[in-house]
């Protein structure tokens, strides 16, 4: 049964020990091609990944990629995540009412990992498109409002 791992704590662990390749496999009893391998592409067997973890001396789901969560959950998430968003830049963003465009500065993250990190120059009441994945695009537009506040609206 093959098994995602994430290849950097793999190599972070080696690192750690000052290992090359060849001394993991020769601790671990598997083959340079193997660790090779695993380092590569982050595919391996339950067995290999026991036997790494044995001689790092940690769980093997230490070495686990962590799920992603399905896409609907990380809509929702995203979805909240973006009202807060702009919640809390309507509350931030309190200027002159001018002709000039607005700067937006947007940070989505979700479980402590930043999804999307940008600036957007928006003009008054026009829309500005940010794509975070192949299933998440966030519409943003910003409006002067005439008591000198500047509301943003956001759609995912």
């Amino acid at each position: 049964m093959e098994m995602q791992i994430n290849i950097e704590s793999v190599k972070s662990q080696r690192n750690k020990r000052a290992w090359s390749q060849t001394q993991l496999a020769d601790v671990s009893g598997l083959s340079l091609r193997t660790i090779q391998r695993i380092e590569k592409t982050g595919s391996a067997s339950l067995e290999s990944v026991k036997s790494i973890a044995s001689v790092f001396e940690i769980e093997a789901s230490d070495l686990q990629k962590t799920a992603i969560p399905p896409v609907k959950k990380m809509r929702a998430k995203l979805s909240a995540l973006l009202g807060v968003i702009s919640i809390m830049l309507s509350g931030f963003f309190v200027l002159t009412a001018t002709a000039q465009p607005v700067m937006v500065d947007l940070q989505l993250r979700s479980s402590g990992e930043t999804l999307a990190d940008v600036q957007i120059l928006n003009e008054d009441n026009v829309e500005s498109e940010v794509q975070i994945s192949d299933v998440v695009k966030v519409l943003l537009t910003t409006a002067i409002e005439s008591n000198d506040t500047i509301k943003i609206s956001t759609k995912v």
